[in-house]
């Protein structure tokens, strides 16, 4: 790794050694810090950058990539019709529960 290659250059030591070597757990995460800073990237406790942050460009056809924040494309009255088809459902049920009673009642079909 190159940060380990660094550490070696601005401390003289190897990073993979232990408390022997003289450095405390803190200072080695402090160097890793600064080499880290030094190189341009970010400490590895932030989370990355990631490409949502960024404007989206629009591709050669003109289309504008916005995921993962694009929406999924419903209809206007789609809570409406979920909910009429809600209600056809509990009306069929009762309808077959009255017809499955009036078949009993009839006598047409018995429970043995």
């Amino acid at each position: 790794m190159p940060w380990e290659e660094l550490l070696k250059q601005q401390t003289g030591k190897e990073p993979g050694r232990t408390k022997q070597d003289g450095a405390s757990p803190q200072e080695r995460e402090t160097l890793i810090r600064q080499i880290c800073d030094n190189m341009g990237g970010a400490d590895r406790r932030t989370a990355p950058k990631t490409d949502a942050e960024e404007a989206p460009a629009p591709l050669p056809d003109g289309y504008v990539r916005r995921s993962p924040v694009q929406k999924y494309a419903t209809a206007p009255d789609y809570k409406r019709r979920r909910i009429g088809r809600a209600v056809q459902a509990v009306i069929v049920l009762i309808l077959f529960a009255l017809l499955v009673l009036a078949l009993f009642k009839s006598d047409l079909i018995r429970w043995s």
